[in-house]
């Protein structure tokens, strides 16, 4: 938690002098901020396209934030973050009724999922994805 700052290589992960609580406050009050300048609104009342738009652009670190926070880390790390919560395993808070592991046919987490992963690769899995709390 001391500086200085200076950008890691991607092995490195996170390099910031912000814990996670601060760097989403301040990428969310940045990214409205960015909303109201360019669309007139904050980011939740942007129309779809405008989203799109928008995500694209902190992708790309091509919005400037003020502050000197990238907006391409802070969406990396949004990213990051929603996709754990997509796919994690229910009992973690996210997923709920395992939507995203229906999303892309994961058959569950238990060792003899692993022939149903190879066997329904590419087709509908018949049954029910299996988390921990269904073993457990």
């Amino acid at each position: 938690m001391q500086g200085p700052w200076a950008p890691g290589v991607p092995e490195q992960g996170y390099q910031l002098p912000l814990i996670p609580a601060d760097l989403y406050r301040n990428g969310i009050a940045a990214t409205n901020c960015h909303c109201v300048k360019t669309y007139g609104k904050p980011f939740d009342q942007v129309g779809e396209t405008q989203r799109e738009e928008l995500l694209k652009n902190l992708d790309g670190g091509k919005v400037v934030f003020e502050g000197g926070l990238s907006s391409r880390v802070f969406f990396g790390i949004v990213y990051q973050t929603v996709m754990e919560g997509m796919f994690a395993d229910p009992i973690y808070g996210g997923n709920k009724d395992k939507a995203g592991w229906k999303m892309v046919g994961f058959t569950g987490v238990i060792q003899v999922n692993q022939q149903n992963n190879v066997k329904y690769k590419n087709k509908k899995f018949p049954g029910e994805p299996l988390g921990i709390a269904d073993v457990s």
